[in-house]
């Protein structure tokens, strides 16, 4: 009975995408919302990485930090972090920008695909955590693969999965 029962948690967390911590609450569940067609700068790029964040809790989530790191064609292209801290109300979703700079160096291998074409597919590997605060503080990983395409000229994401 033990094993049916372990069995069926896991299936549980696999299927949903979260992990069930501290005090009865259930993580949010991460995923990548968006990534907002980049503008050039004099030092590369700035881009923006929406992360929706659900709480499926009867309470509010406190999300204190935020970290992100990006590969664009499996090469690094930036990382960026939460710059203010967001509650996420209970049993709701929110869109969480993150603005990522990206220097030259990394943007030099995606940058002439991204602008010489208008039929431009590229894979995106997206992996990071939010931390939540409370009794007992709570790091949640998440980690998103998938493909970015351009589609009348805005950034689209298809093929997203999580790869947790």
């Amino acid at each position: 009975m033990k094993k049916v029962r372990a069995m069926l948690v896991a299936l549980f967390t696999l299927t949903f995408g979260s992990l069930v911590f501290a005090a009865d609450l259930i993580a949010p569940k991460i995923s990548i919302a968006d990534l907002h067609s980049p503008t050039l700068t004099v030092n590369g790029a700035q881009l923006i990485c929406t992360v929706r964040v659900e709480n499926w809790n009867t309470v509010a989530l406190p999300v204190t930090a935020g970290n992100v790191a990006l590969k664009l064609a499996d090469a690094p292209a930036a990382t960026a972090q939460l710059s203010k801290p967001v509650t996420i109300p209970p049993r709701q979703f929110q869109n969480v920008d993150l603005p990522v700079s990206v220097t030259m160096s990394a943007a030099a291998s995606w940058l002439p695909a991204f602008l010489g074409s208008d039929a431009f597919t590229m894979p995106f590997d997206v992996e990071g955590y939010v931390d939540i605060a409370g009794e007992s503080p709570q790091r949640v990983p998440f980690h998103q693969v998938g493909n970015v395409m351009m589609v009348d000229g805005e950034l689209v994401i298809e093929d997203a999965r999580s790869a947790l």
